[in-house]
């Protein structure tokens, strides 16, 4: 049995992270299942289970993949930042017994609520709308949501009438939900394809979620005439 030394008091378990999330404690107790890693940068490791996600913080000892099974038996603290929970000063982490395929699970901004908290998401074919400092503003189509540059990545030196792909774990803060950045990459503006050609006919234009929109404007969308089917960026 693992005891508390300040206290010599056995030191409670938990079984999952909705059971460490309700317990609320801020003495050390000991996670007893298993987690699977979604994300892992630098102090901030990303993990879930069955029963929710949860951020454990501080000092990690262990290098993860996404999809990493963590096994149970590790320690920490719970608390808070922002007001969500976290779980803080975490020791016994232990290599990764197993690897579950995983990949960032493709969303739109309009799509993301308070659902999708802590999830490794993509975000394809959006706009920067504004940078300042670490506070971003994306934009897609008619839905802007804002951003928050946790994790320090670099940011494209130009960005305006420029469409991104972004990969991305959806954090909140007091409350309030925020795309945290990954990567940012620009989007590849190639021709998906072309087959045949009708330059008479009209062109229809489609959003990257296959929604047609009437009359666009600064931004990546699809182009459609007869039979030609092309991605171009409107200014």
């Amino acid at each position: 049995m693992t005891y508390n030394n300040a206290e010599e008091t056995p030191i409670e378990k938990v079984a999952d992270i909705a059971a460490f999330i309700a317990k609320a404690d801020k003495n050390p107790v000991i996670f007893s299942g298993n987690v699977e890693v979604i994300y892992q940068t630098g102090s901030y490791l990303f993990v879930k289970d069955n029963s929710g996600r949860l951020l454990i913080y501080g000092k990690i000892d262990q290098t993860y993949e996404p999809g990493d099974v963590i096994p149970g038996g590790f320690m920490g603290s719970y608390g808070t930042y922002g007001g969500e929970p976290q779980l803080t000063n975490p020791t016994g982490l232990q290599p990764a017994t197993a690897r579950n395929e995983s990949a960032p699970r493709t969303i739109a901004l309009s799509e993301i609520t308070e659902a999708n908290k802590f999830e490794y998401v993509a975000i394809n074919g959006v706009n920067i709308a504004s940078v300042n400092n670490r506070n971003i503003t994306f934009q897609q189509g008619e839905t802007t949501f804002a951003g928050y540059n946790q994790f320090y990545t670099t940011l494209p030196e130009e960005y305006e009438n420029v469409t991104f792909n972004v990969t991305a774990i959806i954090g909140c803060y007091n409350g309030n939900l925020q795309v945290q950045p990954i990567s940012i990459e620009k989007a590849d503006s190639s021709s998906i394809s072309e087959i045949g050609t009708d330059d008479n006919a009209p062109a229809e234009y489609f959003n990257l979620q296959g929604i047609r929109v009437e009359n666009p404007e600064n931004g990546l969308f699809i182009r459609r005439q007869g039979n030609k089917v092309s991605k171009v960026i409107i200014r």
